[in-house]
């Protein structure tokens, strides 16, 4: 049985603060349980990325595995909550990175859902579509007064039924799911009372899709504690372009080899053929093995069978060990090994 709600904690804080995990959270809240790679089609990533992400919303306790409908070949994934209350100022000072990460990740899957809604408003039948809305009201209010305006507009959505299983089995024919979004926007550098020109008031334009995410209460942050270090982010592009470029050198260097030694074009061209063949193949085929053993475990193995097949070569070659069938299988070995990555 889900549980209703969670109020995010340190923790779950953190593993919240990636936008892809907002919108995992999401999609199995609105779409029901289903597998990383269904869920990695719908987002536009590749089912390692998703399962990977899965595993960790699963180890925060946002998700977890339906039992009833998995398999020995893929796991199938469902929300544990509702929804999701971030209302702690005081957590938010001491997570001030993960606070702004995480506020930044569900604002940009509002705007995501935003835009899926309106790329669909045409196709919406005349009834739903003259029910879209996305309205601007500029305020001029005291903290508290703004405080009292949330209250109010939350009494006024719980009156509506909500879109939950227990109660969408009792709703009344025609009744379909929708998304109400709520920003309450305080803007500090607007001019005083005596110089502010009234914004335009926008109405009827478009609509908005929720995440089942409720924040309350904006981080207290300045930018110099919310500004992320690009360091990690160098870190990464160095290790691909390493990991890149000594593939590239591999994939020239063994075929060379063998022309070469042997000055055989034939020999030459069936190494090459023996190690993208397995690579092909194994790159169509490798993905529920990823989702099933996580991307990090594969992505270690493959890398040390592939660094062991490759300096076997030389090291067979010097003791005059190396005939054409091992390196035909060492070579097979290299690309089926580079295939899941």
């Amino acid at each position: 049985m889900r549980q209703t709600r969670v109020v995010l904690d340190a923790k779950g804080l953190r593993a919240l603060a990636h936008p892809v995990r907002v919108q995992l959270v999401g999609l199995l809240r609105k779409h029901g349980p289903s597998t990383a790679t269904r869920l990695a089609e719908r987002l536009g990533v590749n089912s390692g990325t998703a399962s990977y992400h899965l595993r960790q919303l699963g180890a925060a306790g946002f998700v977890e595995e339906d039992a009833e409908r998995g398999n020995g070949r893929e796991r199938w994934w469902r929300s544990v909550h509702q929804t999701t209350w971030f209302n702690d100022p005081d957590l938010a000072v001491r997570e001030p990175e993960a606070a702004m990460a995480y506020l930044r990740s569900v604002a940009a899957t509002y705007n995501l859902r935003t835009q899926r809604a309106l790329n669909e408003l045409q196709t919406m039948p005349r009834s739903w579509r003259d029910t879209f809305d996305m309205s601007d009201w500029p305020l001029r209010l005291t903290p508290e007064e703004a405080v009292a305006l949330q209250e109010e507009l939350r009494a006024v959505i719980s009156r509506y039924r909500p879109d939950v299983p227990e109660e969408a089995a009792k709703a009344p024919e025609g009744a379909q799911r929708v998304s109400v979004i709520t920003h309450l926007l305080p803007e500090l550098d607007a001019p005083g009372a005596s110089t502010a020109t009234s914004a335009p008031e926008t109405e009827k334009g478009a609509g908005a899709v929720v995440t089942d995410v409720v924040t309350e209460g904006a981080p207290d942050t300045d930018g110099a504690s919310s500004r992320r270090s690009l360091r990690p982010l160098g870190g990464v592009l160095a290790a691909i372009a390493v990991s890149l470029t000594g593939t590239r050198i591999s994939a020239i260097a063994l075929p060379w080899f063998v022309l070469v030694t042997t000055g055989s074009a034939t020999q030459t061209g069936l190494v090459a053929c023996c190690e993208m063949t397995p690579y092909v193949v194994v790159k169509a085929l490798a993905g529920p093995l990823v989702d099933r053993t996580g991307p990090r475990g594969v992505s270690w193995t493959t890398d040390l069978l592939s660094a062991a097949a490759a300096c076997s070569v030389p090291l067979l070659h010097a003791v005059d060990l190396l005939s054409l069938p091992l390196l035909l299988v060492l070579v097979a070995l290299i690309g089926a090994a580079r295939g899941p990555r």
